[in-house]
Order: C-alpha cells, then structure tokens, then sequence
C-alpha cells in the first residue's frame, strides 16, 4: 500500500516544527466519526510519544470532493500538531494539558500560515 499523501506535509512539519516528542501519524478509516483528528501522549516505557489520529477522507470520498477532503485533513492535522506543540510547551512546566488555550492558537495561526501561505502547496 503506497503511502498516504498527507505524510508529504507531516514531514514539512517534523522539520520546521518539531514537537518534544516524536509524531506518529494513524488513520481511522470510520468517516462517520465526529472526531476529525486526535493527540494523545503516549507513554512507552521510558519513552515517549505523540499519537495524530485523523479521519482518512482522502481515500474514503470519491474525486469530486477530493478538494474537499484534503482540506479537511490539512487542517485537522494542523489542529492535532498544535496540540503536540503546546503540550511540548507545557511539558516543561510539567502543566496539565489545556485544550485550547492562547498558547495553542499562536501554534495554530503558526502552522496555518506555513502550510497555507509560506509553502502554498504542501502536498508536493
């Protein structure tokens, strides 16, 4: 199975925006989930890492709304990733991880600009 086109732009993102931990990208296959996009810390013995769960809409919806479905994940990956960011950010001050505070919208606006604006296409 070729890999999926969206782990072009985690990778764009890995470099320009690390998070504390390593990411590792899952796909829930169950588009008539409500949940977009997930980050979870998860604990492996000593190590650590963040865990993006995102709805797979790319291969689950047919070509006329291929636009549609990219843009979607784009920016639930976003989403997700400036989680990972801010927890990182929290990490530090061993914080409880807030959902959506001030810190994680300056994240958000951030990746938003760089994927959108900086790079334009990130899907090549």
């Amino acid at each position: 199975m070729p890999r999926h086109p969206i782990i072009k732009v985690v990778n764009k993102l890995r470099d320009k925006f690390p998070p504390a931990y390593p990411v590792k990208i899952v796909f829930n296959k169950n588009i008539n989930s409500s949940c977009l996009g997930l980050c979870t810390l998860v604990k492996q013995g000593r190590k650590s890492i963040f865990r993006i769960s995102l709805t797979d809409y790319l291969n689950n919806y047919p070509d006329e709304y291929q636009d549609l479905a990219s843009s979607v994940m784009l920016e639930s990956l976003i989403h997700e990733w400036a989680h990972a960011l801010n927890w990182s950010h929290l990490h530090d001050n061993n914080e409880e991880h807030p959902i959506h505070d001030e810190t994680w919208g300056v994240w958000y606006a951030k990746l938003y600009n760089y994927i959108f604006y900086e790079i334009k296409d990130p899907w090549i």
